[in-house]
């Protein structure tokens, strides 16, 4: 079991390998600490984007334990337990960040939940729309002064030499300006690459190439977009 999210940048969360052992630290949050919010119990490995259950309470967490603890493959043979973050105004975001530098090329928003009226699951992404107004300046700035440059030093301190593209997903909640990291990719994002990836003026050989040779370290990369909307979306049935 790994406890962490002391990180004010990150929701609270544990790992666990046995349904038992996280089923009694999901008691324990709901009846004993008096936890009023959901709890997120996701899969550690590709479970074919059915990989993620938010639950209320005891009851649902029996359901989801034992549903993603039997995955395909094994799935959910190791989960955690995350705090949800967040008010009712709280949203999601991706942002893009490139290069040795990090340097930010945008910021767009998903959509996970299945079904009309976003009645169903999460699943895997049901489309995308971006760039968002969502991400001001000032939030991008903070974005990747809090959440970004730690983990580039980081790598540094660590002696690993990143050249690559990150892709960082989060909550905003724009009622308290609490911000939260939920997740961050070695690659291009998904369903947000469609709404992304067309509007880079850039070349983008040339821009990939720069970063893997590690040319940019000493002159960033500036990133050129062409400022339009773009909506990608996902038909299911």
């Amino acid at each position: 079991m790994y406890e962490a999210g002391a990180d004010r940048y990150l929701p609270r969360f544990r790992i666990f390998r046995k349904l038992t052992t996280g089923l009694e630290y999901i008691k324990r949050r709901f009846l004993d600490e008096g936890y009023q919010g959901k709890l997120f119990i996701k899969a550690a490995y590709p479970a074919l984007g059915k990989g993620v259950d938010g639950v209320g309470n005891v009851e649902e967490a029996e359901i989801a334990l034992a549903r993603i603890t039997s995955l395909p493959n094994r799935a959910g043979r190791v989960y955690l337990v995350e705090d949800g973050v967040g008010g009712p105004s709280a949203e999601e975001f991706s942002g893009y960040f490139l290069g040795n530098n990090f340097v930010d090329f945008g910021f767009y928003q998903d959509h996970k939940p299945v079904y009309d009226g976003d009645k169903g699951p999460n699943t895997g992404g049901m489309g995308s729309v971006g760039p968002i107004s969502l991400i001001t300046p000032e939030l991008a700035s903070r974005v990747k002064e809090g959440i970004v440059s730690p983990l580039a030093g980081s790598l540094k301190e660590k002696g690993l030499d990143f050249r690559g593209y990150l892709y960082l997903g989060g909550m905003y909640d724009p009622k308290t300006g609490g911000i939260w990291k939920i997740e961050s990719n070695v690659r291009n994002g998904g369903s947000e690459a469609a709404v992304n990836l067309p509007g880079i003026k850039n070349n983008y050989f040339e821009m990939t190439r720069s970063i893997a040779l590690g040319s940019d370290n000493e002159n960033p990369i500036t990133i050129e977009h062409d400022g339009k909307y773009r909506l990608s979306i996902a038909g299911a049935s």
